[in-house]
């Protein structure tokens, strides 16, 4: 099932991620975005929007 347009929230809130947890990240502009591989590899595939553009990412 993909995620799509996924929440996020800001880094120093996240409580469940260690700090050698894999993730996929998006940079565009002056935002960035983390995607868990943990759970990239439960829904294989994130429509998301990052500084207004869209993306469509896999793994």
């Amino acid at each position: 099932m993909p995620a799509d347009e996924p929440e996020f929230v800001p880094a120093a809130e996240v409580d469940w991620l260690e700090p050698d947890d894999v993730v996929l990240g998006v940079v565009m502009g002056d935002e960035a975005v983390a995607l868990p591989v943990d759970q990239m590899s439960f829904h294989h595939i994130a429509n998301l929007t990052v500084a207004g553009e869209p993306y469509l990412v896999t793994y």
